[in-house]
């Protein structure tokens, strides 16, 4: 086993015991370049089947993707769903091993805002000309469960503007 392959295994390990996610794979970064190029229309096209569906939020849980393939049905799990990434999806820990940091001023419908270890969100579109204000789809909490709603950039200061390396024009 190489140096690689235990820290991945040990992040994965971490990842697993941390989120509560015991029986329930999680991607892992070798698995990154196993994505399927994506346009930014069907990303959001899958993002409003699991709307329409009003999948509900449980970190134990999953849900089927357009197709059958089976994802985790939180934020991770949605956005790693919508973007067609290695199915259950990895955790908001490892999104960024299939992303790119872009500015949010960049943001395009299918890019998505990530604060690894504690939450993500898919951006949909801006609602103004400022861009301070932006629509987004998330899974949410138990509680809310699915979202399409606007939201203001500033509440999301913390987190990164991710772009996945899969996503096409």
């Amino acid at each position: 086993m190489t140096t690689i392959d235990r820290r991945e295994l040990v992040r994965g390990a971490f990842a697993t015991s941390f989120l509560g996610l015991a029986g329930a794979a999680v991607a892992m970064p070798s698995q990154a370049m196993a994505a399927p190029n994506v346009s930014r229309d069907t990303v959001i096209d899958r993002a409003w089947f699991w709307m329409n569906n009003n999948v509900q939020y449980d970190q134990q849980g999953t849900y089927p993707a357009p197709g059958g393939v089976r994802y985790r049905t939180d934020c991770s799990g949605f956005v790693s769903m919508c973007l067609m990434l290695p199915a259950p999806g990895p955790s908001t820990s490892y999104l960024n091993d299939y992303s790119s940091g872009i500015s949010k001023a960049n943001l395009k419908k299918g890019d998505f805002l990530n604060l690894p270890g504690v939450h993500c969100v898919l951006f949909q579109r801006w609602t103004n000309d400022a861009h301070t204000r932006f629509m987004l789809f998330e899974q949410s909490n138990p509680t809310s469960d699915m979202n399409h709603r606007e939201a203001a950039l500033s509440d999301y200061s913390s987190y990164g503007a991710r772009r996945a390396h899969n996503i096409i024009d």
